[in-house]
C-alpha cells in the first residue's frame, strides 16, 4: 500500500515542478518517482523519466544527481533481468562515487553488485563485495539498507556449513529489520533462522 500512495504523492509534486523554471529540482522529483515506479512494476513510464532525468542532471552538472540516476538504470536493468547492463550502471556509479567519497551510495553499489555475482554463481566474490558492502553501511548506520546484504551474508555462511557465524548474521540482519519494522525482511530472517536449525538436525525446533 506505502508504495502506491507514496508514488501517487510523489507523481503529484512533480507536476507542480516546471522543467524551464526549475530543471533540477524536477530532475530530483523525478528520481523519486522513477525509484518508485520501478518498485511498483511501472518500467515503461520509470524508463522515459529516466531519460528525462539523465538530461537534465547532465545540462545541470548535478554529480551526485547524475551517480543516482545511473544506480536507478541498475536497478531497472535488475528487474529486467539484463544483468551485464545492470552490472555496466553498478560498476559506474561505484566509480563516480569513490571520485567523490560518496560512502553510502559505495556500499549500495557493493551490494548489488553482489547479487550480480550471486546470481552469476561466483560466490567468492559476491561474499567479497558484500562484506566490503557491509562494512560500510555499517559504519553510515544505514540501517535501512543493511539488513539485506547481512542476511544474504548469513545465507552464503549456511550453504558452506559455517552456521555459528549464519547466525550471527541473520541475528544482525533481524535486529535491523525490526527497528524499522520491516516485515518482509524480519518473516525472511526467521525462515533463514529456521534454515539453520535444520541444518544442525533439529526439525522439531524449526517447525515450530
Amino acid at each position: 500500500r506505502f508504495p502506491v500512495e507514496g508514488l501517487m504523492f510523489a507523481r503529484e509534486s512533480l507536476s507542480r515542478l516546471d522543467a524551464a523554471d526549475q530543471p533540477l529540482s524536477r530532475a530530483w522529483a523525478l528520481r523519486t518517482v522513477i525509484n518508485l515506479e520501478i518498485y511498483a512494476g511501472a518500467f515503461e513510464a520509470a524508463q522515459e523519466r529516466l531519460r528525462e532525468a539523465m538530461r537534465i542532471a547532465q545540462d545541470g552538472g548535478d554529480e551526485r544527481l547524475s551517480i543516482d540516476l545511473l544506480f536507478l538504470q541498475g536497478d531497472f536493468a535488475i528487474r529486467q533481468h539484463d544483468w551485464a547492463h545492470a552490472r555496466k550502471c553498478y560498476t559506474e556509479a561505484l566509480e563516480r562515487s569513490r571520485t567523490i567519497n560518496r560512502r553510502s551510495t559505495i556500499g549500495n553499489c557493493l551490494h548489488h553488485l553482489g547479487i550480480i555475482a550471486l546470481q552469476e554463481a561466483d560466490f567468492v566474490s559476491a561474499e567479497l563485495l558484500l562484506t566490503e558492502s557491509c562494512s560500510i553501511l555499517r559504519e553510515h548506520q544505514d540501517v535501512a539498507n543493511l539488513g539485506v546484504p547481512v542476511r544474504i551474508l548469513g545465507h552464503l555462511a549456511i550453504a558452506r556449513g559455517d552456521l555459528d557465524v549464519a547466525a550471527g548474521h541473520i541475528g544482525e540482519s533481524l535486529s535491523l529489520n525490526l527497528q524499522i519494522m520491516d516485515r518482509r525482511g524480519i518473516a525472511a530472517c526467521l525462515a533463514a533462522y529456521a534454515a539453520i536449525i535444520l541444518a544442525q538436525g533439529n526439525l522439531t525446533l524449526a517447525t515450530t
